[in-house]
């Protein structure tokens, strides 16, 4: 009976330990970092063949947000006070491409228009409007 409770308590701190160390991973800073789509609108982002995954940078010193989205780069000024967060008008280049592709650069980059505000937890950004999660980016 001895023996079961000290493995109890040895598989007790084990966990609680593995849960510390999960708990407290270090988060990626806001600006400076590269992040990546993983979902736009609640929907995870699917892989099209040869095309880049958006990605999104903001430049802390500039005030500018850059980044890939998809098929073209982009880039504008962004403006972040504590919580909130508001995008400029994005520029970009002017490439063509797959249907799909395009549609999904579009609502990407009309969805970074609606954003006001972020929130991150680990190395996940999520960019949101009130209380709904607009675009969710891992850290490269």
């Amino acid at each position: 009976m001895k023996t079961a409770f000290l493995l109890t308590a040895m598989l007790a701190v084990v966990l609680m330990a593995g849960c510390k160390t999960s708990a407290n991973a270090p988060a990626a800073p806001l600006e400076g970092t590269e992040w990546t789509l993983t979902e736009l609108k609640g929907q995870p982002l699917t892989s099209v063949q040869n095309l880049l995954v958006p990605t999104l940078k903001l430049d802390a010193a500039t005030k500018r947000a850059s980044g890939t989205s998809g098929i073209n780069r982009f880039s504008g000024n962004y403006n972040l006070t504590g919580a909130n967060l508001k995008f400029g008008t994005l520029m970009g280049t002017r490439m063509g491409g797959p249907p799909e592709a395009m549609s999904r650069e579009n609502a990407f980059l009309e969805t970074m228009r609606q954003v006001s505000s972020w929130r991150m937890t680990g190395k996940t950004l999520e960019l949101k409007n009130g209380d709904t999660i607009l675009l969710k980016f891992t850290a490269l």
